[in-house]
């Protein structure tokens, strides 16, 4: 069973391997960035409604960046615009560690999403180019799994690179901005191999004008909608699991990087083991499983009963959504034209982002206000409507695809 994967891994484009060598860097420097960034603000003296403020413009950034970046890279040359793009996004980071007042992060997220748009619209793309039908189900996993494995890296990283420097008797404000430097320069090595990719666009200059779309736009809204409904109900709990460890559990730095270096441990091993359950299964019915699983652990998150419960439920919790991602990509991709890869990409992005935008300035709130009950129940409700959407939605149009390949 292995062998599947490893074979698919080889069987790819070696700019397809370039991609993802970047991407592991991006993953090791902006992982790791993303987990001790929050915990830097907080420690400035900001509050979480000005946190989900600017997760919010991040997210509103991207998303508007998005659909254009879809339709640019089908005419731009990829190499230029991944170099530009991790340039901008670089710079953006660093005002918001170098500039922590109000206007300056708002301008950094904002910077940071709307170049951090491209690469959201790239990779899938590209892997649907540089690879074979039969390969692409373990490839996305694959990717996902080092991605993961990055954020191990990055994660650990960042969880004792504060307290090393403190150990150092530098004072603690001014190790987090290190740490958050260090994050930042390893994710821009992520330029290296993107710079030795040769393909100039992730899918073929067909003539066509720039707005054109082959596949039916009702297809491309459905395909999208799980991700909104997903989308909103995670933005209201998800980006706040990082202080939900250290204000309930007074977490260390070190120990919350130790717990999410193990989320993500968890977390491969789930991926790489998802394709051979869409084996089985189908994509779409594996998906709904993983989600409904994963509802009853999130809901004993909200309760708070005690520590260890908590690291149990929220590494569960983890490990099922995010091992169905890679097949809910690669569905979706296969369900559009080859031209309309990137704008399925991008759609699914800015599905994801905008209600994720909107959810996490509330659960900001929410959780400043009344805590965190509320808006992680809101989650649960929001996982089993999108569970509801792929069952009686795209369950079926999975199967009439399946039939018109056998027939």
């Amino acid at each position: 069973m292995k062998l599947k994967g490893l074979e698919a891994f080889r069987s790819t484009s070696r700019d397809v391997k370039l991609l993802i060598a970047g991407s592991f860097f991006m993953g090791f420097g902006f992982t790791g960035f993303g987990l001790i960034l929050n915990v830097y603000l907080k420690k400035l003296g900001f509050g979480e409604a000005d946190i989900g403020s600017w997760l919010s413009y991040k997210t509103w950034a991207t998303m508007a960046m998005t659909i254009p970046a879809a339709f640019l890279i089908r005419r731009l040359n990829l190499k230029l615009i991944m170099f530009v793009s991790m340039v901008f996004v670089t710079l953006g980071s660093v005002v918001i560690i170098l500039w922590p007042e109000f206007i300056y992060i708002a301008l950094g997220m904002i910077v940071t999403g709307v170049f951090g748009a491209f690469s959201g619209v790239i990779g899938g793309p590209m892997i649907m180019k540089g690879s074979t039908d039969e390969a692409r189900p373990y490839l996305f996993s694959i990717n996902s799994a080092i991605g993961f494995v990055s954020g191990i890296l990055g994660n650990l990283l960042a969880g004792s690179l504060p307290d090393i420097l403190k150990h150092w008797k530098i004072p603690e404000l001014d190790g987090y901005e290190i740490s958050l430097l260090v994050h930042v320069a390893i994710a821009f090595i992520a330029v290296v191999p993107f710079l030795m990719i040769k393909t100039e666009r992730v899918v073929e200059n067909q003539g066509a004008h720039f707005f054109h779309i082959k596949t039916p736009i009702s297809r491309i809204l459905l395909l999208s909608t799980p991700h909104i409904l997903v989308g909103l109900g995670a933005g209201l709990s998800i980006p706040f699991l990082n202080l939900y460890f250290t204000d309930r559990f007074n977490m260390s730095s070190t120990d919350l990087g130790i717990l999410f270096s193990v989320s993500q441990v968890v977390m491969i091993a789930g991926t790489l083991a998802a394709p051979y359950l869409a084996e089985r299964w189908g994509n779409i019915k594996t998906v709904i499983v993983f989600q409904l699983l994963s509802v009853p652990f999130l809901y004993l998150l909200s309760l708070m009963l005690n520590v260890w419960v908590s690291i149990v439920a929220f590494l569960v919790r983890s490990t099922l959504m995010n091992m169905a991602q890679p097949l809910v990509t690669n569905f979706s991709l296969r369900m559009t034209e080859e031209q309309d890869h990137p704008l399925m990409s991008g759609v699914m992005t800015v599905a994801w982002l905008a209600s994720w935008g909107i959810s996490a300035n509330l659960g900001g709130w929410l959780i400043q206000h009344i805590g965190y009950f509320l808006p992680f129940n809101l989650t649960v409700a929001a996982y089993i409507l999108s569970s509801a959407v792929y069952f009686f939605v795209l369950l079926p149009m999975e199967r009439k695809s399946t039939s018109k390949a056998n027939s």
